[in-house]
């Protein structure tokens, strides 16, 4: 992959739209509604979704959060679509049946690709008690904002968020040339995440962690990072046929002369 420069990093930045994204939000009596087509479509996906979990609890409701509720989408915005949920319900160990709707959801993540308006749609599991760091948030069922997005101006440091794109930039091609590569990008998922959960906490969806993040993914460093540590893992836990046979033949060979082999 071509490594993108300042400017490219930079271009690539979200930024604050004047107003909400016209193809997804109308102006119904004076009030912002998400438009109905699109509603409907999203509490379908959401509901088929929610079938995947098998659980016996029903879900508290389904909400559409992230920069398509928001003033800061952009081309490579996904519509971020919670079921929302009393995880305590399917079983008192909550951070166990969280790991267990974060693989469900990455599962359909995977499996699915599917676009509303040219914008890829993702789901995810949020359970009632989890707090959530969003400034829009729209409740799909009941048609109406939880949290209604104004519009404000925001000075967004570019420098800054530059020379922390860069840095991690610069970690992702390190891990790249470990020897010890999968640990490592393990590792360094688990420092990007924290980055973005502590910018969100403290400065909110424009804080230079957060903003840094979605730069990081709208360039690809992301998602070459993701699909490294998967193929890596593939390639670890596969068995090359050919060694397979090779070993097969001296182990035979070996025993066919009286030898003993140890395993």
């Amino acid at each position: 992959m071509k490594k993108s420069s300042p400017t490219e990093i930079s271009g690539s930045i979200p930024t604050q739209n004047p107003d909400l994204h016209k193809d997804v939000w109308d102006i119904i009596d004076d009030k912002v509604k998400i438009k109905k087509e699109i509603k409907d479509q999203l509490i379908k996906i959401a509901m088929d979704f929610f079938l995947t979990l098998d659980v016996d609890d029903i879900f508290d409701t389904i909400t559409l959060t992230g920069s398509m509720a928001n003033f800061n989408y952009s081309e490579h915005s996904d519509f971020d679509v919670h079921v929302i949920m009393d995880l305590s319900k399917i079983n008192d160990d909550k951070d166990l049946v969280k790991q267990l709707m974060m693989s469900k959801k990455s599962l359909w993540n995977e499996k699915h690709n599917i676009k509303i308006k040219n914008h890829d749609v993702e789901m995810y599991v949020q359970g009632t008690d989890e707090v959530h760091y969003s400034t829009g948030v729209y409740d799909l069922i009941k048609d109406e904002w939880i949290a209604e997005p104004a519009y404000q101006a925001v000075d967004i440091d570019k420098t800054a968020i530059v020379d922390k794109v860069q840095d991690i930039m610069g970690r992702i091609e390190a891990v790249m040339q470990s020897p010890n590569r999968l640990k490592e990008i393990d590792k360094l998922k688990e420092k990007i995440r924290n980055m973005r959960q502590c910018g969100l906490e403290t400065g909110g969806e424009y804080s230079i962690e957060n903003l840094a993040f979605k730069t990081l993914r709208n360039i690809g460093e992301i998602t070459k990072l993701y699909a490294t540590a998967t193929s890596d893992y593939d390639e670890m836990m596969s068995i090359d046929e050919e060694e397979k046979l090779i070993k097969e033949f001296i182990t035979e060979t070996l025993r066919s002369t009286g030898n003993k082999t140890t395993k």
